[in-house]
């Protein structure tokens, strides 16, 4: 009995030991590989407009009958009649001479309108001219001039019977351009004053060789006649 115990033990002991060694030396299996198997397959390309297709005609549901015009012959008895008193009509108009010449003696009367005067807008006073001139000093009034604007005696100013003078100094360029304008002295009315400047700058003088302005200096006389 002792003896098998013995032996008992030993295996259990032995049984033991191998187990607590067998992870020390644990078999590595290889992964598996996938496997890939080839497999064929054909593309067909659609046919277009080989394929036959059938139409179906349909007919409408509920289907409606056609109903086609109905044309009658309309005879009208009073038609010969009319066309008949129109040609009686026509056959027994008197034939006009249609002139293509006029004659000598063909007299075309005449018309007369009296048309009555207008009374004048203008008072007595305004009746009145007036008269504008100018004077040019300095080297300026040495350039001669091409064009000329002069100014007109405006209508308010004769009308107030106002008369002055106004003193303009200006700048003559090169290509002969009024450049530049300095009222010296007021004609007492600014109106005036504006109006000979604003002409005097579209004046134009003979162009010169001088690369530098000229300076002048003008009179405008207003005066009444």
């Amino acid at each position: 009995m002792e003896g098998k115990n013995l032996l008992l033990k030993l295996f259990l002991i032995s049984l033991i030991l191998h187990i607590s060694i067998l992870p020390l030396f644990s078999i590595v299996l290889p992964p598996k590989r996938k496997r890939y198997i080839p497999v064929e397959f054909r593309v067909y390309k659609p046919q277009i407009g080989k394929e036959k297709i059938n139409l179906v005609e349909i007919e409408p549901f509920p289907k409606i009958p056609v109903v086609l015009p109905h044309y009658e012959k309309i005879f009208l008895s009073i038609e010969k009649e009319v066309f008949k008193k129109a040609n009686e009509e026509i056959t027994g108009l008197n034939r006009h001479t249609i002139l293509t010449e006029i004659p000598e003696n063909f007299k075309i009367a005449e018309t007369r309108i009296n048309i009555p005067s207008l009374p004048s807008i203008f008072g007595e006073k305004e009746k009145s001219a007036g008269k504008i001139s100018e004077e040019i000093e300095g080297p300026g009034g040495k350039r001669r001039i091409i064009y000329k604007v002069s100014p007109e005696y405006p209508e308010w100013a004769k009308k107030e019977g106002i008369e002055g003078n106004v003193r303009i100094k200006f700048w003559i360029s090169p290509q002969g351009k009024v450049v530049d304008t300095e009222i010296i002295t007021s004609s007492g009315y600014p109106e005036l004053d504006l109006i000979a400047e604003a002409f005097l700058r579209k004046w134009i003088f003979e162009p010169s060789t001088e690369n530098y302005n000229v300076w002048g200096i003008i009179t405008f006389r207003f005066r009444l006649e």
